[in-house]
């Protein structure tokens, strides 16, 4: 039997918001919380049709440091690999490339929180001719974080889960 939406208890993405608030706002222990809160909802529902839009919120609402929440995704994924099966999980993964990589880690045995070093070869590009002044330049981009892109945008996060659903 199928709960309604009013019935439901509190579901994941709630407790990913309160996280992401928290982190903002800097009170560690309402961060503390909602990550608790939302291993437990996780584990309840993360059959739920709206898992997927939970992940996404995940990974467009807190930055590639805090491990809190991005740490437990994988884990259920590695505990209900069906999961990787739904489309809408599936939209989520190829729009996210930071929840592919930690999937791909996680799959691999990779400790999803290691931080990969760039080796100075990425760093810089190397010229076939090489000029008189240098050998070597240096590249300058500017990186965003999942959480810059996906917000910058207008509508947010939000807009992009309403367009996936076809809202």
């Amino acid at each position: 039997m199928s709960r309604s939406r009013s019935q439901r208890p509190f579901f994941c993405s709630t407790h990913a918001s309160r996280h992401a608030l928290a982190e903002k706002y800097d009170v560690p222990s309402l961060k503390n919380l909602a990550q608790t809160k939302f291993e437990m909802a996780v584990t309840c529902y993360h059959d739920s049709s709206e898992y997927a839009d939970t992940v996404e919120e995940v990974y467009c609402s807190t930055i590639d440091t805090d491990r809190g929440l991005r740490d437990i995704v994988p884990q259920k994924f590695r505990a209900h690999p069906s999961l990787a099966t739904t489309q809408d999980i599936y939209a989520v993964i190829e729009e996210t490339p930071t929840l592919a990589l930690d999937l791909y880690r996680a799959e691999r045995g990779i400790p999803v929180n290691v931080v990969v070093q760039k080796t100075p070869f990425e760093n810089r590009v190397t010229s076939s001719h090489p000029s008189p002044k240098s050998t070597t330049s240096s590249i300058s981009t500017p990186t965003k974080t999942m959480f810059d892109a996906k917000t910058s945008l207008a509508g947010g996060p939000q807009r992009h889960i309403a367009a996936r659903r076809g809202a």
